[in-house]
């Protein structure tokens, strides 16, 4: 993906193919090219025969690859995961963010859970659906008690933060975002999609670049992942752009404008 540091180009160039790679070269399997479930019933089942008959064949090269590709990033992305989790202290404050509250040990097995679900699909669709479901048992997590409500959105990104810091393979999950990044179309990034994806991207960017002066658990988007983020969507709309003609934008900057931009020191 362009917008990773040291990353390779996984997003075809304006007006050519993307990327699926296995043995036997690159190929495009681009959801753009489906016809939407929102304009056709058929959309749906159209996409999931596509994954089983062309991506699920090529999805043990093509993660092999990616690993190889994303091998730099994924050490550092690890070796940051181990430095946030030594510097948690005992087992028990494991995942207690600036609440002071850690998920019960059942939710957070289902978490780990979903995310190895989440590793094992092939349907992209299905992989959006399990990383809500993931972004829902962050939420209970951050319920004070059986009869409150959880906590706001402004404590979201901390929280996710933390499980990914403690999710037993993070690099995984590093390439199931940027996947998805590069994969979906743009109007399936609309809404509440595209705005947890990007949630992920940050907390994921956060702990890769993590110093220890920087805080533990991201307040905000680093203006560096922010920078990163808008240039992907550049990229992205310009790659749609360059298929369909001009068009207005995605409204990008939305919800992220009113989320406190907080300084990171890159390595």
């Amino acid at each position: 993906m362009s917008t990773h540091e040291g990353g390779q180009e996984l997003g075809g160039d304006g007006g050519q193919p993307g990327w699926v790679c296995g043995e036997r070269g690159w190929a495009w399997v681009s959801l753009a090219a489906l016809p939407s479930p929102t304009s056709t019933p058929a959309g749906t089942a159209v996409e999931a025969a596509l994954c089983r008959a062309v991506l699920a064949p090529l999805k043990p090269a093509l993660w092999t690859r990616l690993r190889t590709l994303r091998a730099p990033e994924l050490r550092q992305l690890r070796r940051r995961q181990i430095a946030l989790r030594a510097g948690a202290g005992p087992p028990g404050a494991q995942g207690a963010g600036r609440e002071g509250r850690s998920p019960a040990p059942a939710l957070r097995s289902r978490i780990h859970a979903r995310l190895a679900h989440l590793h094992a699909a092939c349907a992209p669709r299905r992989k959006v659906s399990l990383l809500l479901a993931v972004c829902s048992d962050v939420y209970a997590g951050l319920a004070r008690g059986e009869n409150q409500e959880p906590l706001g959105a402004d404590a979201f990104l901390p929280a996710l933060t933390e499980e990914l810091i403690w999710s037993p393979d993070i690099g995984e999950t590093q390439l199931d975002v940027e996947f998805l990044m590069e994969l979906l179309d743009p109007d399936q990034l609309r809404g509440e999609a595209g705005y947890y994806l990007t949630t992920w991207f940050g907390a994921l960017y956060h702990i890769a670049h993590y110093q220890p002066d920087a805080g533990r658990a991201p307040q905000g988007l680093s203006s560096e992942a922010r920078a990163s983020l808008r240039q992907w969507h550049r990229r992205r709309t310009l790659h749609r752009q360059s298929h369909a003609g001009p068009q207005a934008e995605l409204p990008f900057e939305e919800p992220w404008a009113a989320m406190t931009l907080q300084e990171t020191s890159d390595d």
